[in-house]
């Protein structure tokens, strides 16, 4: 029997980038998601996240905050992956909700409030690759 080329692919977990500049937020998310069954990396700014999208790295989704150190914030990296990754989907957060009022809503571009649930992150992930799924 002939196995199918995306056979591995299809099997993996599905793989997370959170982009979070602090550790004693970033940490508990990437460990909360790994426990339910997520591939997780972890990038402390914007610029790290492109250096991974641009290596190739396996990447399904980018959880980002907004407030990012480095001169590109989370807003900057979502249009900087609307250009280069337009279908990745991006789930952004921040404790600053009135500096987002004109991001995205829909499948592919979620926002969800600090502070957060972790089984609410998770669930926001699993509907937006769900709805991404080919």
């Amino acid at each position: 029997m002939e196995q199918s080329p995306t056979a591995p692919e299809a099997l993996r977990a599905p793989v997370v980038l959170i982009v979070e500049d602090e550790f004693s937020v970033r940490w508990p998310a990437a460990e909360y998601l790994r426990e339910v069954a997520y591939s997780v990396i972890e990038a402390s700014n914007a610029n790290e996240a492109i250096t991974l999208f641009t290596s190739g790295a396996p990447i399904d989704l980018a959880f980002v905050d907004f407030k990012l150190p480095g001169g590109l914030n989370g807003l900057m990296l979502a249009k900087w992956l609307d250009a280069h990754r337009p279908t990745m989907p991006v789930l952004l957060t921040s404790g600053l909700a009135e500096t987002l009022p004109g991001f995205y809503r829909g499948n592919s571009r979620r926002y969800i409030p600090k502070p957060y649930t972790f089984p609410n992150v998770a669930a926001q992930i699993k509907e937006m690759l769900q709805s991404h799924a080919p």
